[in-house]
């Protein structure tokens, strides 16, 4: 990864500037390939050694990853997740990385986590500006709305 990959920060305290700096060098690290069975469409941002794919998790990083947008495109790590809605409109909140099936437990039964996704949509609308996404992807939110309100 080169220096001009990522958009430069001009601040007097260059300690500061070398942390951006090597945070988005750490964050390259970060990106794993899936296996073709799990049914993840892309690659995707998730420390290594995790298990699953959580939803909390993607949904902060596009805050930080849309202000470099060409070289980390967030929309299809939240095509991970709108890819896995079930047919009632549920998007669990966790996938395990070796299966791709939704993880649930004893505490979280509906493996439901923060419903994040359309304030990550609006940012990444206001950032980036893609309309034709927006109207993409307003069924799969507004069915996962549906689900929860149901549900809960």
């Amino acid at each position: 990864m080169q220096k001009s990959d990522f958009t430069i920060v001009h601040y007097y305290d260059q300690d500061l500037v070398d942390i951006y700096n090597k945070s988005w060098i750490w964050l390259h690290d970060s990106w794993q390939k899936p296996a073709k069975e799990i049914g993840f469409s892309s690659s995707y941002f998730n420390y290594q050694g995790n298990k699953t794919i959580n939803q909390f998790e993607v949904c902060f990083s596009t805050f930080f990853l849309v202000y470099n947008s060409k070289k980390y495109n967030v929309s299809p790590l939240l095509d991970i997740f709108y890819n896995k809605q079930e047919k009632n409109g549920a998007i669990r909140g966790e996938y395990s990385v070796q299966t791709g099936k939704p993880v649930f437990t004893k505490e979280n039964p509906e493996g439901v986590l923060p419903p994040l996704f359309s304030w990550v949509e609006y940012n990444l609308y206001h950032k980036v500006g893609n309309k034709k996404r927006l109207k993409d992807i307003m069924p799969t939110l507004e069915a996962y709305f549906n689900w929860l309100e149901t549900t809960f």
